[in-house]
């Protein structure tokens, strides 16, 4: 089952971290511990390690986001898994409106 890297909080006040660099490009494997990313707060800068072994599956954020602490911001697991219910509700895909059937209103 994938797991999720989560953006950490780095103090009680620290709101949001930026992701300014990842280290592993998705599809990579990857070992517990092993930097996953560079992030900074207002004071200052820390290494993202991963939470555990895997490939790193996908990133659900560009570098240079600014990202609310305890989102998600990637996922590891097995080759192919679905990741979707690990994405933040803003990182979900679009789906396309369905066309609602017309109501049809006949005149005798």
């Amino acid at each position: 089952m994938a797991m999720a890297v989560i953006m950490p909080q780095h103090g009680q006040s620290v709101e949001s971290c930026i992701l300014v660099e990842w280290l592993v490009p998705a599809g990579e494997s990857v070992a517990r511990g092993q930097v996953l990313a560079n992030i900074e707060t207002d004071k200052a800068l820390f290494e993202l390690e991963g939470p555990c072994d895997g490939t790193l599956l996908e990133h659900f954020f560009p570098e240079g986001e600014d990202i609310p602490v305890l989102t998600p911001i990637g996922a590891i697991g097995k080759p192919g898994e679905d990741v979707a219910d690990l994405r933040p509700a803003s990182k979900q895909p679009e789906t396309a409106a369905t066309p609602s059937e017309p109501s049809i209103c006949l005149l005798y």
